[in-house]
């Protein structure tokens, strides 16, 4: 769990030092959007890890319900809109294209480490159940 705030502490470091280096090497003016960008997508990936944690726990509960897709489709869903209403926001406030592939690269990032998260919960829950020697799921 840990590794995967980590990682989206890492993403944010990332969206700095590209902010950076494209406003010095290639274009001045790019600073702000990429900023910009950067958070929208860093503020859908928290959410998706928020969203990543409440789904975590159907492994460790043992339940495996409709709950789980509920919850994992509803959550997709949600950032899939606000992702769409901060795309309009980041056109309206004519940061153009920069902001908008950086929000869209932050957030797909950010998809990436949630899928792992849940995915090493899971593939745990299965050997556990399998009978192997994984180690025990961390109750949330």
């Amino acid at each position: 769990m840990l590794r995967a705030w980590a990682a989206l502490a890492i993403l944010a470091l990332l969206v700095i030092g590209s902010a950076e280096v494209l406003e010095r090497a290639y274009a001045p003016g790019l600073r702000v959007p990429v900023y910009v960008g950067g958070m929208a997508g860093l503020v859908l990936a928290l959410l998706g890890m928020l969203i990543a944690l409440r789904l975590a726990r159907f492994a460790s509960s043992g339940a495996e319900d409709q709950g789980f897709w509920k919850w994992w489709g509803g959550g997709l869903l949600l950032r899939f809109v606000l992702g769409g209403i901060a795309g309009v926001v980041l056109m309206g406030l004519k940061l153009g294209p920069p902001a908008l592939l950086t929000m869209a690269a932050v957030y797909l990032a950010g998809m990436f480490v949630e899928t792992a998260l849940l995915a090493q919960m899971f593939f745990l829950k299965a050997d556990q159940k399998a009978g192997g020697n994984a180690p025990p799921i961390p109750k949330r």
